[in-house]
């Protein structure tokens, strides 16, 4: 009976997350299953040197939700996968990626979102690619150690403390040609780089 009671109580968990219970054939009773991975996202061994990807393949386009490879060095978001354009870059999917040092954005990309890069403490430059249209709040919340982030494409949306501009020597950079940046970012000016 108590037995029973647990199996009833795990059942109403799961059932709150999301998982669906089935019959098992080899024992009676409920037992849990969750609904499979590879039916909401797909990873691949290595794509631009990034190992332990995970993103969803929509109609058009391909948004990365998540990496579990903290090790990283540098991350190089692809233009594309499979044939298709890498859009954007879910909320939290490089989040606490303590060795990371540089980032570059795919000019696919269109959207990067809440605190996507958060806590990348060591993280110290990152390049957006020219699609880039809109930076969600926190996006690089907490990356102590950044100072140098560019813009290929004209200005996008950015959301509240998107930067850490308190951290010294930050510097915001723009390619030569863009516009948008007349009134800077966060209460910063914005450097034209001539060489680009």
């Amino acid at each position: 009976m108590a037995n029973n009671k647990y199996l009833v109580v795990f059942g109403l968990i799961l059932a709150l997350l999301g998982c669906k219970p089935t019959k098992d054939s080899t024992r009676p009773g409920m037992t849990p299953t969750a609904p499979s991975i590879a039916a909401l996202t797909t990873t691949v061994p290595s794509i631009a040197g990034l190992t332990n990807l995970y993103y969803e393949i929509g109609e058009n386009s391909v948004s990365i939700s998540e990496c579990n490879n903290t090790a990283l060095l540098s991350v190089a978001i692809p233009a594309s996968i499979n044939g298709k354009p890498v859009t954007s870059i879910e909320s939290f999917a490089f989040s606490l990626f303590r060795n990371l040092t540089r980032g570059s954005i795919g000019k696919g990309v269109t959207s990067i979102g809440d605190s996507a890069f958060g806590e990348c403490a060591n993280l110290t430059s990152v390049t957006n690619g020219q699609g880039v249209t809109s930076i969600r709040s926190y996006a690089f919340y907490r990356c102590d150690s950044l100072t140098n982030v560019m813009f290929l494409g004209n200005a996008p949306l950015i959301g509240s403390s998107a930067f850490p501009i308190k951290n010294k020597g930050f510097v915001f950079k723009a390619r030569k040609g863009v516009t948008g940046f007349e009134s800077g970012i966060q209460g910063r000016s914005v450097e034209l780089d001539q060489a680009r």
